[in-house]
């Protein structure tokens, strides 16, 4: 009798601390994994870098990011676009092989940490169209890119790494012919200028930076004028790179000269910055005023200016 219920008691224990053990188990796989799709999240697929035995080995960061994601949710449901990430970490699983690392990092960003001397692209044909056909009853076509990081340091951080592959995929956003790129450097400069160039845009605004131009258009029948199109365009100074252009071409045997001295974006700082060869000067300031000599002696100094910088002159 004792005896059946000391049974009972251990037992009763051990089913107890295994429910536990279990539950435990449980919490931390759910910490650790993206609850619609069971992959990894990005603390989780950090935890696993850290992990990894060989740091320097050559690898592939795969980031993925389906267009317009957002759009999809709100036209078909998101229970479609559900069904579109489902799909693509059904691709992932099961072309993942040993030491591939995966995970979602976002609403609609997959990453794959790939060993480079096993990776397939022909994988990445395959889920491209995998998710074409989600929406193949409808006109709208399911547009998922590829960016690829190459790196031999799995020190770097994770984020910094999906943001290297992420500008890859900016690159190819606006060509529907593409799907995939590789990483470069030239990359990275375009997104920090293409940022400059919008940090400016309110100052430059200010500034009033901004011209607008009217490009007639004539009618061919009648020849008539039929309206304008409207061009802007940011009159904005890059006197730095300009001088280095300019330079490259005088080594290459040109002839730089500058229009029109005296007006217009021609200047004292103009000339003192960028090494030119021949000066024109603007007459007009000398034509279009009433006092004769007093233009007369700023031309004098203009060209005796030019003679002692070894300035061809021309008028």
């Amino acid at each position: 009798m004792i005896t059946g219920i000391v049974v009972a008691l251990l037992l009763a224990v051990i089913v107890f601390q295994y429910m536990i053990i279990k539950i435990d188990k449980d919490k931390r796989h759910e910490a650790g994994h993206d609850k619609l799709t069971g992959l990894c999240n990005p603390e989780h697929l950090m935890q696993k870098m850290k992990e990894l035995p060989d740091k320097k080995k050559n690898r592939l960061i795969i980031y993925s990011d389906i267009a317009e994601f957002k759009l999809i949710n709100e036209i078909f449901g998101i229970e479609k676009g559900n069904e579109i990430l489902l799909k693509q970490a059904d691709i992932i699983k099961k072309h993942a092989v040993d030491g591939y690392l995966y995970g979602r990092v976002g609403e609609d960003h997959f990453v794959v940490i790939a060993d480079e001397a096993t990776f397939n692209e022909e994988h990445l044909y395959e889920c491209r169209e995998t998710l074409q056909n989600v929406l193949s009853d409808s006109v709208y076509n399911v547009r998922v890119c590829f960016g690829i990081y190459r790196t031999d340091n799995m020190n770097e951080s994770l984020s910094f790494m999906c943001d290297k592959a992420s500008f890859a995929v900016a690159s190819i956003k606006d060509d529907t012919h593409s799907f995939i790129a590789y990483y470069d450097d030239t990359m990275l400069e375009a997104a920090i200028k293409y940022k400059t160039i919008v940090d400016e845009f309110d100052d430059a605004i200010k500034a009033s930076e901004f011209k607008m131009y009217l490009q007639p258009q004539i009618s061919a029948k009648t020849r008539r004028l039929t309206g304008a199109e409207a061009l802007v365009r940011r009159i904005k100074s890059d006197v730095p790179n300009l001088m280095g252009e300019l330079e490259e071409l005088r080594k290459a045997g040109f002839t730089i000269e500058m229009d029109d001295f005296g007006s217009g974006y021609s200047s004292l700082n103009t000339l003192k910055d960028i090494n030119i060869d021949v000066l024109k000067v603007d007459m007009g300031f000398i034509k279009e005023t009433k006092n004769v000599k007093k233009s007369r002696i700023i031309l004098a100094s203009v060209i005796k200016m030019a003679k002692e910088l070894n300035l061809l002159i021309i008028t």
